[in-house]
């Protein structure tokens, strides 16, 4: 698929207008990981807005034992999730 398609398939792109998706279409990177890569660490400061374009992406959390738990399964195809604060949560958007 065409990348400026692929992001206009992304909830949150959908609404640029197709120069915009042009542009992220040119300027973007696309990366391809070998199996059980590590793309992001937990704590890691993002740099970068991750969209899975073809395959599939494991997203976890350690547990209090220190074992990993995954939380969800991205494959390559648009997709949104709700995310929920538990009940103390602090956010700091800039």
């Amino acid at each position: 698929m065409e990348l400026a398609k692929f992001f206009q398939s992304i909830d949150i792109l959908a609404d640029l207008k197709k120069e915009a998706l042009e542009f992220l279409a040119a300027n973007s990177q696309l990366i391809e990981f070998p199996p059980a890569a590590l793309i992001i660490n937990t704590g890691e400061i993002g740099r970068f807005l991750w969209l899975v374009y073809e395959g599939e992406v494991e997203v976890t959390l350690p547990d209090d034992k220190g074992q990993e738990k995954v939380l969800a399964l991205w494959k390559g195809v648009p997709f949104s999730a709700r995310c929920r604060s538990s009940p103390v949560s602090r956010r700091q958007r800039t």
